[in-house]
């Protein structure tokens, strides 16, 4: 055990431990500690302390719980930081005391790593010292390969999206900082920093035929101290969404929409196919915190498959378009982006007309050249400026393109296209974002495994590599407030 004291204040922790999840939960379980004593303070420096308690978190080696008995009810923060670079001190929020208790978790700690805090109660104690544990070695781990002195603030979130396994928050550096364990894999995320949740679909849906490899099994919301908030299997009929897939997001009024699949039966022989052929379009559903659909929407408004020029029925009867992203623009209107036509769909949020289509065999002029291979993850900068990931499959070479799109005129032209190498692009899934007042972007490339970061003009600032994929990367310039 390490052992620290300062005045008539100690605090003991357990040595760090190497060992797979399991034991490393285990022994985490046995080892809850521990002890921390001092004489009351009714003024000065920690007034009102009269005995803090640091405990370890069970199966959790970056959570630590601080325990604090004061002499009088009393709101108090705690402040904390690595002992060896004060500049990344976080304060938890004021609470208040009830019986005379206190009691917080400590997040965001990097791991192995010595710890200072203090107990502010108008005026902040000493400072005392705890230990961080060792990561699980199943953790995904992530390697800077280009970059290395480039240093870039904030953070990266990323899922585990082949197998049950961990959700990430690590610097641009790698460091993992906070994580979960999830026993399902986390395939699409959204992650709200104010509130301090992240909504996840999860699993695959079990079923036969590979259009089920699409479909996730769960939906569930979890806190930052990993809380279920919210959780509802799809196979078993909780909540009446019984095709999500690819997109999960937290609305401005509270709701929630995900991207849904939608199935209809088409007489599919003047085409040469076959009577009762049913076909998997796409579309949203949004639904409320107690699991109650709102609204449903879906293509086949806009896409009749017996008369469509840019779709082939007969070709991908189980997955018409495969829509992969839901947004929307500052005036509340909606953007889709799809993978198997390569387009960019604008919706009116309240007709759910649609109001214009980007893209290969779309109602909106621009030149081919800002035609994508397979496009993934809108991000609307402003009305009709949109960020999208072009996956550049037959290049091979993904890019960032902002298009931006006259309604009036039904126009378009590409404002930016930033190109990848080769062996950073994926073929598929993956996404973009601009980041740092517009200044940079950041890649979160699915297949090749890698995040990185490059300015406008294309030149790579950094990259990190990681083992396992994400679906996608969201980029994060402070921490979710807890």
């Amino acid at each position: 055990m390490i052992y620290h004291r300062q005045g008539d204040l100690s605090v003991i922790m357990n040595i760090k431990t190497k060992m797979n999840r399991t034991l490393h939960s285990i022994i985490l379980a046995a080892a809850l500690l521990l002890a921390c004593a001092c004489n009351k303070q009714e003024n000065g420096d920690g007034r009102f302390i009269e005995k803090v308690e640091c405990r370890s978190v069970q199966d959790n080696a970056l959570r630590v719980s601080i325990d604090i008995r004061f002499t009088r009810d009393c709101g108090y923060s705690i402040s904390y930081w690595p002992k060896n670079d004060p500049s990344k001190t976080i304060t938890t929020k004021t609470s208040h005391s009830k019986n005379q208790e206190g009691h917080d978790i400590l997040l965001f700690l990097y791991p192995e790593s010595t710890y200072c805090f203090k107990v502010n109660t108008g005026e902040p104690s000493e400072t005392f010292e705890f230990q961080t544990y060792s990561l699980p070695p199943d953790m995904p781990q992530y390697t800077v390969k280009e970059g290395q002195d480039c240093k870039i603030p904030g953070y990266i979130f990323q899922t585990q999206i082949g197998k049950a396994g961990y959700i990430t928050f690590a610097d641009t550096d790698g460091r993992v900082i906070w994580y979960q364990y999830i026993d399902q894999p986390a395939r699409m995320f959204d992650v709200c920093e104010k509130e301090g949740v992240i909504w996840l679909l999860t699993g695959f849906k079990e079923g036969d035929g590979t259009e089920f490899q699409r479909l996730t099994k769960r939906i569930m919301c979890i806190d930052l101290f990993g809380n279920i908030i919210h959780q509802w299997s799809i196979s078993d009929g909780e909540i009446d969404i019984p095709y999500a897939h690819h997109e999960i997001r937290r609305m401005p009024d509270g709701n929630i929409v995900a991207v849904t699949n939608f199935t209809r039966e088409f007489d599919l022989t003047p085409l040469g196919g076959k009577p009762g052929t049913t076909i998997w379009g796409d579309g949203f559903t949004i639904f409320n915190t107690d699991g109650k659909v709102i609204r449903t929407w879906d293509i086949f408004g806009e896409i009749d498959p017996l008369n469509c020029d840019y779709v082939n029925p007969l070709k991908k009867p189980l997955d018409l378009v495969h829509a992969n992203s839901f947004n929307w623009d500052s005036e509340g209107n909606y953007y889709m982006t799809f993978n198997n036509t390569s387009q960019l769909w604008k919706i009116d949020s309240k007709s759910g007309e649609v109001l214009y289509r980007v893209g290969p065999g779309g109602n909106v002029s621009i030149d081919e050249s800002g035609f994508a291979q397979g496009l993934h993850n809108a991000i609307p900068l402003a009305p009709d400026r949109i960020l999208c990931l072009d996956n550049g499959r037959e290049r091979k070479s993904s890019r960032a393109v902002i298009y931006k799109i006259d309604p009036d005129a039904m126009t378009a032209e590409v404002e930016l296209s930033v190109s990848l190498a080769q062996n950073y692009s994926s073929r598929d899934r993956s996404g973009v974002e601009l980041i740092l007042d517009g200044s940079m972007l950041m890649f979160g490339m699915t297949v090749s495994h890698y995040v990185v970061f490059t300015d406008l003009e294309g030149k790579v600032l950094k990259s990190v590599e990681r083992d396992g994929m994400s679906y996608r990367t969201h980029y994060l310039e402070k921490l979710p407030e807890y």
